[in-house]
């Protein structure tokens, strides 16, 4: 759970403090750009969305009551700051091979055909069964991210149980294309 040192950066933070509150949300800048990639794409996009969500945080930070981590709060501001950027220019699906690079800094060359092969598996799956943004989203934590799903529905405030269901309902069609990814490869 959450720090005391991190629960009174918050209060103080709360209280109007705005150095405490950049400091506290540095350590998440990162790992927000990488979630927000998942539903916009890597490069500015991903990078406004993370900015829209430090604001919204901000303006909002009275409004923390503490129930979940103040991480998991943040990665639900960042959610719906994705959500309303793909509203705007009218694109639901991801191209999650654009954010293969934010994952692993110094990938091997393995490691590079086997995070592409995912990517489109999930890339594919997603496309022919038509997939929400939410389904989407749990690939690419668990997948790109490499949440458990514990993290995923923490992260998403969602039920443990939806993330299993959801994962369980589309893993088939992602092994699928995978194992036809490794056989014509």
């Amino acid at each position: 759970m959450e720090s005391d040192f991190d629960g009174a950066m918050v209060k103080r933070a709360q209280d109007g403090d705005r150095q405490v509150f950049d400091c506290l949300v540095e350590q998440y800048r990162k790992p927000l750009v990488r979630y927000c990639a998942r539903f916009l794409g890597a490069g500015a996009e991903a990078e406004d969305a993370v900015q829209e969500s430090l604001l919204r945080a901000w303006t909002y930070i009275g409004t923390f009551r503490g129930e979940s981590t103040f991480g998991s709060w943040l990665y639900r501001i960042a959610r719906h700051a994705s959500m309303d950027a793909l509203d705007k220019r009218g694109k639901i699906a991801v191209d999650l091979a654009e954010c293969g690079d934010l994952i692993d800094p110094a990938p091997s060359v393995e490691q590079l055909a086997i995070w592409d092969a995912m990517l489109q598996a999930i890339d594919a799956a997603a496309r022919e069964h038509h997939w929400d943004p939410l389904d989407h989203t749990i690939f690419g934590l668990i997948f790109g991210l490499g949440k458990s799903q514990q993290e995923v529905s923490r992260l998403l405030n969602i039920p443990a149980s939806t993330v299993r269901a959801r994962f369980l309902r589309h893993i088939r069609p992602v092994l699928e294309q995978i194992s036809v990814a490794f056989e014509s490869g």
